[in-house]
């Protein structure tokens, strides 16, 4: 999904650095971007004077840890939903925006897609009679064994203690930056 998010926001500016912990992750950014710098440790982007916005599209759980640092080094932020998993990180998100004044902006277009908005209608004018819930499929056994991180995953390189790092082995984490287009 950042992949795409990062391809919108080209419209707007240059893609000078992405982020990953998976070597595999980068390379596939890198075939769409291959002037972009490489990082294997979010923090150092931050350091980047030259760089003024972030797309976040880490796995869920870092979404306000990353935010919350681009923010404090008074860069924009795009992050993907959900922007956090409680109020109090809610919470420090809008305080560091107020403090910096930057601007942080999380989406939500699939809820604003013409199915979605056509199916509510359907419901709430009771064009429906009958509705299933169906559930996502997928793993669901947990909790999950500890495994040892497969070759070219660098989940210890970002900060990560083993409770974060077993998540992140998931759904690996992805952080496009953009720069402001000059031209």
């Amino acid at each position: 999904m950042v992949r795409g998010d990062a391809k919108n926001a080209s419209r707007f500016g240059r893609i000078v650095a992405v982020f990953d912990v998976d070597d595999k992750q980068i390379a596939e950014a890198k075939k769409q971007w291959p002037d972009a710098e490489a990082y294997k440790d979010f923090r150092k982007v931050m350091d980047r004077q030259d760089i003024q916005a972030v797309v976040c599209g880490t796995v869920d759980h870092w979404h306000t840890l990353v935010s919350l640092a681009a923010l404090r080094f008074k860069k924009d932020v795009y992050c993907e939903k959900p922007l956090t998993l409680t109020i109090g990180e809610g919470q420090r998100l809008v305080k560091a925006v107020k403090e910096t004044g930057c601007v942080l902006q999380t989406g939500s277009q699939q809820r604003s897609d013409k199915n979605f908005r056509l199916a509510c209608e359907f419901l709430r004018n009771g064009k429906l009679k009958h509705v299933s819930a169906w559930l996502p499929s997928g793993r669901r056994e947990g909790p999950f064994k500890s495994a040892t991180p497969p070759a070219g995953c660098h989940w210890n390189t970002s900060f990560a203690n083993q409770s974060s790092a077993a998540l992140a082995l998931i759904d690996v984490q992805k952080l496009v930056t953009v720069e402001e287009n000059s031209r």
